[in-house]
C-alpha cells in the first residue's frame, strides 16, 4: 500500500520521507521473510507428508486458508466501501488531496485484496495436494 502513496504523495515533503522509510523497511523484512518462509515452509511440508502427519498439515493449511479469506473479505469490504462513498458522492474530487487519499486507499485496498486471494489460493491448493490417510 506504501507504494502508492509514494506514486501519490502528499504535499508534505516530511510525510514522503516517512513513506520512503516504510518502503525500505518492508522491502527488507519481505527479501527476509519469504526465503526463510520457504525453506521451512518445503522442510515443514515433507516431513509432515513422510511421517505420515498428514492431519495436522491439513489443519495447519485449513487454518491458513479460512484466516486469509476472511482477511480477504474484510479488505474487499473496504475496497467496495471506499467505491460507495464514490458513488454516493462522499468523497470530494474537486479537491486534489482528498482525491489523492481516495485513490491511494482504493489501490492499496486492491493490491492488499489480490495478495490475500494469492495466498488464500497457494494454500487451498496446498491442501488439496495432501494425500489421504491411510
Amino acid at each position: 500500500g506504501q507504494v502508492f502513496t509514494l506514486l501519490l504523495p502528499y504535499s508534505d515533503e516530511e510525510s514522503n520521507i516517512f513513506t520512503r522509510q516504510q518502503i525500505v523497511d518492508t522491502l527488507s523484512v519481505l527479501l527476509i521473510a519469504v526465503p526463510v518462509w520457504w525453506f521451512h515452509w518445503q522442510q515443514a511440508r515433507q516431513r509432515a507428508l513422510q511421517t505420515q502427519r498428514r492431519f495436522g498439515l491439513r489443519i495447519y493449511l485449513y487454518a491458513i486458508t479460512l484466516l486469509t479469506l476472511i482477511v480477504a473479505v474484510i479488505i474487499g469490504g473496504s475496497a467496495g466501501s471506499e467505491i460507495f462513498k464514490a458513488l454516493f458522492g462522499l468523497v470530494d474530487f474537486s479537491n486534489v488531496e482528498s482525491t489523492r487519499l481516495f485513490w491511494r486507499s482504493e489501490l492499496s485496498a486492491i493490491v492488499n485484496l489480490f495478495i490475500a486471494l494469492i495466498v488464500w489460493f497457494y494454500h487451498w491448493r496446498s491442501v488439496e495436494r495432501v494425500p489421504a490417510d491411510g
